[in-house]
């Protein structure tokens, strides 16, 4: 056949009697729980970055958020960009690493600039895929093609603390609504919008010879 799939399906089966002789393995060890930490200020310094660490980046909008740093698999470590210290010890850090790797290093190179952050050496992952021709491009679908890793969707990461942001602004805004509701007194107009007072609506007569067509029995 000459699909595009083709390739990689041979390559598959031809490494199939590996993945079956491995029963774990490299892979589980790969796979979570591993050691994944939010770092703040000094912290930073305490860890050991490696010399060919993995770097990722977030922004927020137009400004940058945060940056992922991994040394070795299984291992991560997160530092907001408002961290000026966390920032600073993670720049000297990544300055000596001997090559970083980046998936997307175009997105995240001009990110690290805008933090300050200077790398000498770089390899893009993206890139490597694109030419090697017949592998994924996507991050997710690469680390599983390769090494049968599996990672957290980012839907799956955001979605519970999504759905709790939304229910806590939804009884916030229920309870604001109530008190605005019960706390205002409204006034209660007795002219309806035909200019006509409210006694005249009691008649069908009114209703019959008006453009508002009410009527409204009185009651007794």
């Amino acid at each position: 056949g000459t699909g595009k799939w083709m390739t990689q399906m041979l390559e598959d089966w031809a490494g199939l009697p590996d993945e079956l002789a491995d029963r774990g393995g490299f892979y589980e060890s790969l796979q979570p729980p591993g050691d994944y930490r939010y770092l703040i200020g000094a912290e930073v310094a305490h860890v050991d970055f490696g010399s060919t660490p993995a770097v990722d980046t977030e922004s927020h909008g137009p400004d940058p958020y945060s940056i992922q740093i991994s040394p070795s698999p299984g291992r991560g470590f997160m530092v907001m960009a408002d961290d000026r210290e966390g920032m600073d010890l993670s720049g000297r850090a990544l300055a000596l690493a001997r090559s970083v790797s980046f998936h997307h290093a175009g997105h995240d190179l001009d990110e690290l600039r805008r933090l300050g952050i200077r790398i000498r050496n770089y390899r893009d992952t993206m890139q490597e895929a694109f030419q090697a021709g017949n592998l994924p491009q996507a991050l997710k679908a690469l680390a599983y093609r390769l090494f049968r890793f599996t990672m957290t969707s980012w839907e799956d990461t955001v979605r519970p603390a999504s759905i709790a942001a939304l229910q806590s602004w939804l009884a916030e805004a229920l309870l604001v609504a109530h008190a605005d509701l019960y706390g205002t007194k409204t006034k209660v107009f007795k002219t309806c919008v035909c200019g006509h007072g409210e006694a005249a609506h009691w008649t069908v007569k009114h209703a019959a010879s008006c453009s508002c067509n009410l009527y409204t029995p009185r009651e007794e």
